[in-house]
């Protein structure tokens, strides 16, 4: 299985990426987004099989804004979640409101985060004020490779 992935650039692990989600501006390392196990960053930045302190960068797949940050036309206020479950893996700090975790389970499905959608999918269910969900309506995550 190979993906469309064209290598532009190359940036170190701890090298900073500067992000615009939604208005909302966020900072990391090339890494964090490289190791965070979503399908949207993998097609931007990838860990360099060979040297594990080395990002391979997609620019072809990178829309930035006038201050050069990476853009992305999502939910600024959510993405704070998906960030702190790359930086950290675990998904120990979620919403609280029903309306919050709604809103992040529809960004785990658009950045494709298989591991978060199922964990905040399982918060709503056990929301205390649990209502009826449709989850059905968003779309399967799957990978945009082509198989060989």
């Amino acid at each position: 299985m190979t993906c469309n992935f064209v290598v532009t650039n190359k940036k170190h692990c701890r090298d900073i990426v500067h992000l615009n989600v939604g208005g909302t501006y966020y900072d990391t390392f090339y890494g964090t987004l490289a190791t965070g196990e979503s399908l949207f960053f993998h097609m931007m930045f990838r860990k360099s099989r060979h040297n594990l302190n080395m990002v391979l960068v997609n620019e072809k797949r990178i829309i930035t804004d006038e201050n050069n940050r990476v853009f992305i036309d999502r939910n600024g206020k959510a993405f704070k979640y998906i960030l702190n479950y790359f930086r950290t893996g675990r998904t120990s700090m979620l919403p609280e409101s029903f309306e919050e975790l709604k809103q992040l389970y529809s960004e785990t499905i658009f950045y494709q985060i298989h591991e978060l959608a199922h964990d905040v999918s399982d918060a709503i269910r056990s929301y205390p004020k649990y209502e009826p969900y449709d989850f059905a309506s968003y779309p399967a995550i799957k990978c945009s490779c082509k198989k060989e």
